[in-house]
This record gives C-alpha cells, structure tokens and sequence, in this order.
C-alpha cells in the first residue's frame, strides 16, 4: 500500500511540473499573434504612423477569432523597421522564427514589403499591407496581398485624369532610388503615350535621389520645356520642397502625384504653394465613402483624434480586417488555409469600399482625385471607378 501511495505521489508531483502535458489551448488562454512591421521612424515614419492608427483602431474594435469553436485573443507584435529594406527582412524574419506568428501586416511603402516578400513565401506565413502599391510586392506570391490598388492603377487614373484636363505635353519628375515611384512614371509614360497617340507627349524627364533637398538643377531644366503639367509620383516631402523651390524660381506649373502626398508633412512644407496646383490619386476620401463600416471608423476615429482620417489610416484599417476576416472564414490557423480564405473573399464591407481581391491579390476598388485647397485642406476632386 506503502509502495502504491509513493507512486501516486510520484506522479501528481511530475503533473505539477509539466501539467500532464496539457495543451497550452486548455488553459483557457488562447492567444492568436499577428506581427504588424511598420516604418515608426526613419524617412517614411509620416506614412507609418497614419497606418498605425488604423491597425491599432482595427485591433481595439476586432481583438477576438472563434476557431471551432475556441476563442481567440489577438495579439499584435509590433517591430519597427525604420524604413529601412534591411531591417525590414529581419523584423519579418523575427516574428516569423522568435515570436512565430500566425499571420503579418506588412509596413507602409512598398521597398520594405518587397524586402520582406521571399522570407514570407518561404516560411509559408499569410501577410499584407495596406498601402504598398508597386506591383511586384505580391506578383509571383503565393502569400502576400495588400488591401489597395497597386501603381497600376495610380498610373491609369492620373493618366486619364490628365487627358481629361486636355493637357498633352507632360514632363515626369522621378525618384531614382524609389522603385514603386520609378514604376509608377513609367507606367504613367506609356499609358499617356497610348492615350494621346503621340510618342512625343511626354517632353522631358529628370530625376533626384530621396536624400536631396536642393532640386535647382531640376527645375532648370524643367523650365526650359515645354508642357501642360508634371507627373511626379515620389516621397511626400521631397515633392513638397521641389514645389516650394519650383514657385521661388518662377515655374509656375500644374504638378500631380499619388497616394504618398496624403500626409501632414506634405502640407507643413509644402504650404501656399500646393495649391490648386497639385493633384494626387487616392484610395479614400471621408467625404465619399459609402459602407455602413465607413460611418463606424469615423466614429470611433473622431473619439481618438481630431483630425480627418488619412487613407493610409483607412486602408490599413481595412487590411487588419481583411486578414481577420480570412482567419475566421478559415476556421485555422494554417498558413494555406488562410491564403485560400483570403482568396475567396469577396465584397466585403471595408471602410474604403467593398473589397474583393484579384487573381494577383491586390484589392479592385475605386479611385478618387484629390488637390490642396485656399485652407491648406486635402480636397476632393472626383472619383475615377476601374480596375486594376
């Protein structure tokens, strides 16, 4: 009896150490983490920052997953890559093998997505993005997606918008070291060209690096040419000074943009001279957008802060959702599962629209036309509806 009583014992005394190999799902505490890498600091922190706010408003109002029937917490692991390739790949190297997350939201612009892309695909982990746009952060990814329209369709709007203003002469501005901004002029070139019929339309082309602040070299030339307006899809800043030397040397000209002139920044330095003189693509306007999820990110948006919702904020807000939404169509927390999910999704109901993915899994949405007003506002201009 002696002997039975010293093996009970025994084994009550190795269960309070490794708890009868319990499964950590039947503490009661299931945790589901996400990795979020983001630009918190470094040239791109304007953009990082506003896309923050989206996840974090995401994550606060959508923070549980049911997988059969087991509840979930999220938890985001957040890691700054300072806007920067490198340390981009390590960040998403980190989550994937220290934290080992199921799932990651990928950075505010589009180098560091692509410096994360292969590690994604390889690891077999789903992850997207709210507002990287140049296409080759999802082309040939099994895994990756992001929860906007790509440079494809910022060329094809700012293109036909041009067209519609009947200006025929361009002059291209781009930013040599940013790819998604090299992409974006090229593509712009070819489709203008294809538009007006003229193989000449677009009249002259200079180019900067994304550390210069003096563009006098720049805007010499571009005054010496002959043409309706500028193109100039580059870094918020770097836009805003060239503008700001250009109104001082006497170039008074028509500049249009993309998605990166969105930011406070682009205003700060930009001031008196943006406006009505720039106009810019964008994926969301708070005037225009019209789903039942808009009216709740404006409210619980305008409780927090007490400025207008940026679309960066918005489209990061819907890519948190978007990746939720395909955990849960899932019923798993495998990566495959997932990405099929994801795949299937169709219309649903974001802030910025109702989204559904394409075949190269960037979402098909609208397009709206923005200037910056005698208030120093962002202002709506129109809406362009197409596709990717």
């Amino acid at each position: 009896m002696k002997k039975l009583l010293c093996i009970v014992l025994s084994v009550l005394m190795l269960c309070s150490f490794v708890g009868c190999n319990k499964k950590p799902d039947d503490t009661g505490d299931h945790v589901l983490k996400i990795g979020y890498v983001e630009n918190l600091t470094g040239k791109s922190s304007n953009s990082g920052s506003l896309c923050k706010r989206g996840i974090d408003l995401a994550h606060e109002l959508n923070d549980k997953v049911t997988i059969n029937g087991v509840e979930y917490t999220v938890e985001l692991v957040v890691v700054d890559c300072k806007s920067d390739k490198v340390e981009a790949a390590t960040c998403a190297s980190r989550v994937i093998e220290q934290e080992k997350v199921t799932a990651i939201l990928g950075p505010s612009n589009s180098g560091t997505n692509m410096a994360m892309s292969q590690i994604v695909e390889d690891a077999g982990i789903p992850a997207i993005c709210g507002t990287a746009t140049n296409p080759l952060v999802t082309q040939g990814y099994k895994y990756y997606f992001t929860a906007c329209f790509t440079n494809n369709f910022h060329a094809t709007v700012m293109a036909q918008f041009a067209y519609e203003q009947g200006w025929r002469k361009i002059a291209v501005v781009k930013e040599i070291d940013t790819e998604a901004a090299v992409d974006c002029a090229n593509r712009f070139e070819d489709i203008f060209k294809k538009l007006t019929g003229d193989p000449d339309c677009i009249v002259t082309e200079v180019g900067y690096n994304v550390a210069d602040q003096d563009y006098n070299a720049q805007i010499g030339v571009l005054k010496q040419a002959q043409f309706d307006a500028i193109f100039a899809p580059n870094t918020a800043a770097n836009l805003a000074m060239m503008m700001a030397q250009a109104e001082t040397a006497g170039l008074d000209a028509k500049w249009m943009g993309i998605d990166s002139c969105e930011v406070a920044a682009f205003i700060e330095i930009g001031g008196k001279s943006l406006v009505n003189r720039v106009f810019f693509s964008s994926f969301f306007d708070s005037g225009t957008a019209q789903t039942p999820t808009t009216q709740k990110l404006f409210d619980e948006y305008a409780k927090r802060y007490d400025d207008v919702i940026a679309a960066h904020t918005a489209m990061s807000f819907d890519a948190y959702n978007l990746l939720i939404e395909g955990i849960k169509q899932a019923q798993s927390l495998e990566g495959d599962k997932i990405v099929a999910a994801m795949e299937a999704i169709k219309n649903f109901e974001g802030a910025s629209g109702y989204l559904s993915f394409n075949e190269n899994h960037n979402v098909e949405n609208q397009a709206v036309i923005k200037t910056v007003d005698e208030n120093l506002k962002f202002h709506y201009v129109t809406t362009v509806k197409n596709g990717n």
